[in-house]
């Protein structure tokens, strides 16, 4: 007996119902007393799949924008050496986008990163705030993509444009 298979309509229906969510992209260290941390030259250990949260979390920055995106030889987006294009009809692909601004996070060591959904702000948080610290959170949401990266220094002189392509 074969087992389930899902189908193309259902992969681009997940990422339907998915792309409505709000979308926070975490940037997080490592504790002091964290027991081995790794450096650039060492390849990041595995992110925890049973893990809810970073170790450190340093801010969370809401999606610039989320979209549908196909793979396209002729892209303009690259994400993990694959070329992509961005389209308004759904696809079984999401686009994230995360433009940090100078002032977000400075002076901190990122190690790693996380996308959340549906992060709630505290209580009296201006509405529309782009860019969180962790105690201006009051639900952090759910933590569904994780990743260990190899550490880089933030500071005021760069700034920071991450993107994804989440795929289901």
């Amino acid at each position: 007996m074969s087992g389930l298979v899902m189908t193309n309509v259902g992969h681009v229906a997940i990422a339907t119902a998915v792309k409505n969510a709000d979308f926070w992209l975490c940037l997080g260290g490592l504790p002091e007393d964290f027991e081995s941390p790794w450096t650039i030259k060492d390849k990041p250990p595995a992110f925890d799949p049973e893990a809810t949260e970073l170790l450190l979390p340093y801010g969370y920055r809401k999606a610039t924008r989320v979209l549908f995106a196909y793979e396209d030889p002729d892209g303009i987006i690259v994400v993990a050496k694959r070329r992509w294009s961005v389209t308004e009809k759904p696809t079984k692909h999401v686009y994230l986008e995360f433009i940090f601004d100078n002032e977000d996070i400075i002076g901190k060591t990122i190690y790693q990163k996380g996308i959340f959904m549906n992060l709630k702000p505290k209580e009296g948080i201006p509405e529309g705030k782009l860019f969180l610290l962790p105690e201006e959170v009051e639900n952090k949401g759910i933590l569904v993509f994780g990743q260990n990266i190899k550490p880089f220094y933030s500071d005021e002189g760069i700034r920071q444009f991450h993107h994804f392509v989440l795929t289901f």
